[in-house]
């Protein structure tokens, strides 16, 4: 079930990713799930130390399309901001149904790109 995909962003940047969730490439209704989006220096490292952090809960991450498995994840340009340099960061996407089935939608590295400008126009 789990794409492994490289995702790239500018620090400090509004960044959008769609995915679509399949199971044995059939989209999945994903009415009631629940998803996280988290980003890790290194793939052990305590969730709570994570460089990024995006949830149902908190908004960052939404159904789009539930019956046709489409959702985003949307970082807003404080989830990155903080990043000093071009930094390769571990992430994966997780979702939980309702019935409490935990998936692993998709994983890999996250790039975020280092950009001249500091401050926003």
């Amino acid at each position: 079930m789990s794409s492994q995909l490289p995702l790239t962003m500018d620090r400090g940047d509004h960044k959008t990713w769609e995915f679509t969730v399949t199971l044995d490439e059939v989209a999945l209704d994903i009415t009631d799930a629940v998803f996280r989006f988290m980003a890790k220096t290194n793939v052990n490292d305590d969730d709570n130390i994570a460089v990024v952090t995006a949830t149902t809960a908190n908004g960052k991450c939404a159904i789009t399309v539930a019956l046709t498995g489409k959702m985003e994840v949307r970082l807003a340009p404080t989830d990155t901001s903080a990043i000093a340099a071009t930094k390769r960061l571990y992430y994966d996407l997780q979702m939980e149904q309702a019935g409490g089935q935990v998936r692993t939608v998709a994983r890999g590295l996250l790039t975020v790109e280092a950009d001249v400008s500091i401050t926003v126009p």
